[in-house]
């Protein structure tokens, strides 16, 4: 994810932006916790784990 400057039109979008960037930076930690705890990031890239998960959301 970057953290460049955002493009957008008004104060309520640059607030939703912000707040999808938080949240995503707080699920990739969570998730990079859970892959060193079990083992995972051994073996597989957050890459990697979320194209597999992907695939099971099909």
């Amino acid at each position: 994810m970057e953290n460049g400057a955002i493009n957008v039109h008004s104060d309520p979008s640059a607030r939703a932006t912000t707040f999808i960037s938080s949240l995503s930076n707080i699920m990739r930690c969570r998730l990079m916790r859970i892959m060193k705890k079990t083992g995972l990031s051994k073996k597989y890239s957050i890459k990697e784990i979320l194209r597999r998960l992907g695939h099971c959301m099909e």
